[in-house]
């Protein structure tokens, strides 16, 4: 179990919620640095050739593609972002107790950033 063996080598007893909760605070407060200094995550996706957009027309991927901005809606959504910018939601960072972080870097609101 990977969540005994980051237990065994960090001298804790976390559940492996517990490490799930560290990973979505860590990744929302990276989706945070990177508004604060200017970055639409909209404007932060792979290159459009990368999901197959538009299809190849011969080989093994011939008219594959790969719904990305789809999937990555869904993924913000899960993070508890809002699903069309990417930006946290109010609601998941005063969970994660990260609320004194933002009032302390956005003290106009996310929304204005």
């Amino acid at each position: 179990n990977l969540f005994d063996y980051f237990n065994a080598a960090t001298g804790r007893n976390l559940s492996p919620d517990d490490y799930m909760e560290m990973g979505r605070r860590t990744q929302t407060l990276r989706q945070l640095f990177n508004i604060k200094h200017g970055l639409d995550p909209r404007q932060a996706m792979l290159p459009d050739r990368l999901p197959g957009r538009p299809p190849l027309d011969n080989g093994p991927l011939k008219g594959k593609s790969y719904p990305l901005l789809e999937k990555v809606a869904l993924h913000w959504k899960a993070m508890g972002w809002n699903s069309e910018t990417g930006c946290p939601e109010t609601s998941t960072i005063e969970k994660l107790g990260m609320g004194d972080i933002v009032a302390r870097h956005f003290p106009k609101g996310l929304e204005s950033s």
